[in-house]
């Protein structure tokens, strides 16, 4: 298969070779995760943990006792979620997913774990264009589904080669839609893991109602501060940020409004990044010469470069 890897920039990388499968219209969901998980790591039957998962094998979903659509939507999250990978025919966990799955969150309890996952999806190298486009790209905080979809149709059309970018688009989206509605939302064991964060919710808005419109949707802005952001991972995007900016210094503003930021991944405005930053141990807020506001990376903070947290 010929990969192919597309920069724009200092915004955007991709390689959607790697990205087989889809999510098949279907959320990340804690117990399948895990489920496939121990598959992946540990081996299944005959398998062993020297054996690694062969995912193509057509006899492997009713093995794990679970359908070949939520099969296949599991791996693909895992993968793009980046806790597996690869391999020729065989995925294989990566190093993040053993340290989530086997130190930190075993079965992806803690409320603390979808920011992170939400934020290992979305940092690059992003495996979800779709994604990308809508935390990054779609600045405009209330939405209407029908426009937002030609808008990504568009951009699937430049930036990616896939064969049908509005079938593309009209997938993802809807999944993208409904993947951060509030939990009660969800049939009971049906929620998706992200829908925690909220950071998209269905409104009504009064023109849309006369209008006879439907699909109306707003990003929660950056002046809501994000409540359920927990200052370790804004610490965490804010260090990779610099890192890949190559600079131990970084301006707020770019911290909130540049693409790939902590403040377009989570939501979040300068001052809500402000307040996190002011509670993190070697990162100091500083004004330059333009009394405006620098977060200052100290060389006493020390931080692993493949984004596993080293302070949990």
């Amino acid at each position: 298969m010929q990969q192919l890897q597309l920069n724009l920039g200092t915004h955007f990388w991709a390689n959607f070779a790697d990205v087989r499968g889809s999510h098949q219209g279907l959320h990340p969901e804690a117990l399948r995760l895990r489920r496939v998980w121990d598959a992946i790591a540990n081996g299944i039957a005959s398998l062993t943990a020297s054996s690694p998962l062969e995912y193509s094998r057509p006899e492997i979903p009713a093995r794990l006792g679970i359908g070949s659509r939520q099969f296949a939507s599991t791996v693909y999250w895992l993968v793009v979620l980046k806790l597996a990978e690869y391999q020729q025919n065989y995925l294989m966990p990566t190093e993040r997913g053993r340290w989530l799955f086997e130190k930190f969150d075993p079965y992806l309890e803690y409320a603390e774990t979808p920011c992170l996952l939400h934020y290992w999806g979305l940092e690059p190298p992003c495996l979800m264009p779709s994604w990308w486009w809508l935390f990054n790209r779609l600045n405009h905080p209330e939405f209407e589904e029908d426009g937002v979809r030609s808008q990504l149709t568009k951009f699937l059309q430049t930036h990616t080669e896939r064969r049908n970018p509005a079938e593309m688009a009209q997938k993802d989206l809807t999944t993208i839609l409904s993947c951060y509605q509030r939990p009660e939302s969800f049939a009971w064991g049906r929620g998706s893991l992200l829908s925690p964060l909220r950071l998209i919710r269905a409104t009504e808005i009064e023109y849309f109602k006369r209008s006879g419109k439907t699909g109306f949707y707003t990003q929660y802005s950056w002046a809501s501060n994000n409540r359920c952001v927990p200052t370790k991972w804004i610490v965490l995007a804010t260090v990779q940020y610099a890192d890949r900016k190559q600079t131990r210094q970084i301006p707020l503003a770019q911290l909130a409004y540049q693409p790939n930021s902590p403040g377009q991944i989570f939501k979040l405005g300068e001052d809500a990044i402000a307040n996190h930053l002011e509670q993190a141990e070697g990162i100091k807020l500083i004004l330059d010469t333009n009394n405006r506001l620098q977060a200052k990376i100290l060389d006493s903070f020390h931080h692993s470069p493949n984004g596993i947290p080293n302070f949990c």
